[in-house]
């Protein structure tokens, strides 16, 4: 879902001429602004569990008695390392569009109160 937002927003981006062509009040403004935030808590939240579970894999965990499979499957788990790695970077580039979006939105003092 959040690749394919991203998509959008980059075609979206690449047809329009100008960023200054959509009033920063406009609803256009404020649901990109509200897209922006829900994928970044999506990719977030999708990010952490994804990182809690490997941790149960690296780890084991006696409560549930899960045993360690890291040892088993080194390669598999170095990847899973690797795709979290770049999920949490894709994480940290959609808070940073998440700024931006703000600050496009209320940097003019033209939001709605």
């Amino acid at each position: 879902m959040v690749a394919v937002y991203s998509v959008l927003q980059m075609i979206r981006c690449l047809c329009v001429q100008s960023a200054s062509s959509i009033p920063p009040s406009s609803a256009l403004s404020w649901t990109i602004f509200m897209f922006d935030q829900l994928m970044t808590y999506l990719l977030l939240s999708v990010s952490a569990a994804s990182a809690q579970s490997a941790w149960f894999a690296e780890q084991g965990s006696e409560g549930f008695k899960w045993a360690k499979v890291c040892y088993l499957y080194e390669k598999f788990c170095q990847q899973v390392g690797s795709g979290m790695f770049g999920a949490f970077v894709a994480c940290l580039a959609l808070a940073i569009t998440s700024v931006i979006s703000a600050f496009s939105l209320f940097a003019n003092g033209d939001y709605v109160q």
